[in-house]
Protein backbone atom coordinates (compact mmCIF):
# COMPACT_ATOMS: atom_id res chain seq x y z
CA UNK A 1 0.00 0.00 0.00
CA UNK A 2 1.34 3.41 -1.02
CA UNK A 3 1.28 6.34 1.34
CA UNK A 4 -1.99 8.24 1.30
CA UNK A 5 -1.62 11.96 0.76
CA UNK A 6 -4.25 14.66 0.86
CA UNK A 7 -4.04 17.92 -1.01
CA UNK A 8 -6.37 20.81 -1.71
CA UNK A 9 -8.08 20.51 -5.10
CA UNK A 10 -7.69 23.20 -7.75
CA UNK A 11 -9.35 23.85 -11.10
CA UNK A 12 -6.78 21.44 -12.58
CA UNK A 13 -8.60 18.68 -10.66
CA UNK A 14 -12.05 19.08 -12.25
CA UNK A 15 -11.92 15.72 -14.06
CA UNK A 16 -10.74 13.92 -10.91
CA UNK A 17 -13.53 15.40 -8.79
CA UNK A 18 -16.07 14.54 -11.50
CA UNK A 19 -14.88 10.93 -11.65
CA UNK A 20 -14.89 10.41 -7.88
CA UNK A 21 -18.21 12.22 -7.45
CA UNK A 22 -19.98 10.25 -10.17
CA UNK A 23 -18.62 6.92 -8.93
CA UNK A 24 -19.42 7.48 -5.27
CA UNK A 25 -22.88 8.90 -5.93
CA UNK A 26 -23.72 5.96 -8.21
CA UNK A 27 -22.43 3.42 -5.65
CA UNK A 28 -24.46 5.02 -2.89
CA UNK A 29 -27.77 5.82 -4.60
CA UNK A 30 -28.20 3.71 -7.77
CA UNK A 31 -30.16 0.95 -6.04
CA UNK A 32 -32.78 3.44 -4.81
CA UNK A 33 -33.24 5.29 -8.13
CA UNK A 34 -34.16 4.61 -11.73
CA UNK A 35 -31.41 4.52 -14.32
CA UNK A 36 -32.92 7.60 -15.98
CA UNK A 37 -32.95 9.56 -12.71
CA UNK A 38 -29.36 8.57 -12.00
CA UNK A 39 -28.17 9.63 -15.45
CA UNK A 40 -29.97 12.97 -15.16
CA UNK A 41 -28.53 13.67 -11.71
CA UNK A 42 -24.98 12.67 -12.67
CA UNK A 43 -25.09 14.74 -15.86
CA UNK A 44 -26.42 17.86 -14.12
CA UNK A 45 -24.45 17.71 -10.87
CA UNK A 46 -21.06 16.52 -12.10
CA UNK A 47 -20.80 18.54 -15.31
CA UNK A 48 -17.53 20.32 -16.03
CA UNK A 49 -19.22 23.70 -15.55
CA UNK A 50 -20.82 22.79 -12.20
CA UNK A 51 -17.69 21.20 -10.71
CA UNK A 52 -15.56 24.13 -11.94
CA UNK A 53 -17.95 26.59 -10.30
CA UNK A 54 -17.83 24.66 -7.02
CA UNK A 55 -14.03 24.49 -7.08
CA UNK A 56 -13.93 28.25 -7.72
CA UNK A 57 -16.28 29.11 -4.86
CA UNK A 58 -14.37 30.21 -1.72
CA UNK A 59 -17.14 28.70 0.47
CA UNK A 60 -16.63 25.22 -1.04
CA UNK A 61 -13.34 23.50 -0.18
CA UNK A 62 -12.26 20.25 -1.82
CA UNK A 63 -9.41 18.00 -0.71
CA UNK A 64 -8.44 14.91 -2.73
CA UNK A 65 -6.96 11.80 -1.11
CA UNK A 66 -4.34 10.04 -3.24
CA UNK A 67 -2.81 6.59 -2.83
CA UNK A 68 0.31 6.99 -4.90
CA UNK A 69 -0.93 8.35 -8.24
CA UNK A 70 -4.51 7.07 -7.80
CA UNK A 71 -7.25 9.34 -6.46
CA UNK A 72 -9.17 7.38 -3.83
CA UNK A 73 -11.66 9.91 -2.52
CA UNK A 74 -12.34 13.50 -1.75
CA UNK A 75 -13.50 15.62 1.11
CA UNK A 76 -15.82 18.50 0.30
CA UNK A 77 -16.46 21.07 2.99
CA UNK A 78 -19.21 23.60 2.39
CA UNK A 79 -19.34 26.70 4.56
CA UNK A 80 -21.52 29.79 4.66
CA UNK A 81 -24.33 30.17 2.15
CA UNK A 82 -23.25 27.26 -0.08
CA UNK A 83 -24.37 24.68 2.50
CA UNK A 84 -27.26 22.58 1.22
CA UNK A 85 -28.69 21.55 4.58
CA UNK A 86 -28.16 23.67 7.68
CA UNK A 87 -27.52 27.30 6.71
CA UNK A 88 -25.39 28.23 9.72
CA UNK A 89 -22.20 30.30 9.70
CA UNK A 90 -20.74 28.14 12.49
CA UNK A 91 -21.51 24.81 10.76
CA UNK A 92 -19.65 22.73 8.18
CA UNK A 93 -21.10 20.29 5.65
CA UNK A 94 -18.84 17.38 4.68
CA UNK A 95 -18.94 14.69 1.86
CA UNK A 96 -17.34 11.65 0.20
CA UNK A 97 -15.01 8.58 0.10
CA UNK A 98 -14.88 5.90 -2.60
CA UNK A 99 -16.43 2.53 -1.67
CA UNK A 100 -13.62 0.48 -3.23
CA UNK A 101 -11.23 2.06 -0.74
CA UNK A 102 -13.46 1.24 2.21
CA UNK A 103 -13.91 -2.43 1.20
Amino acid sequence: MDTITIRKATLDDVATVQQIGRETFFETFAAANTQADMQTYLKENFSHAKVSAELSNPDSLFYIAWEGQMPIGYLKVNTGQIQTELQDETALEIDVMMKKVLD
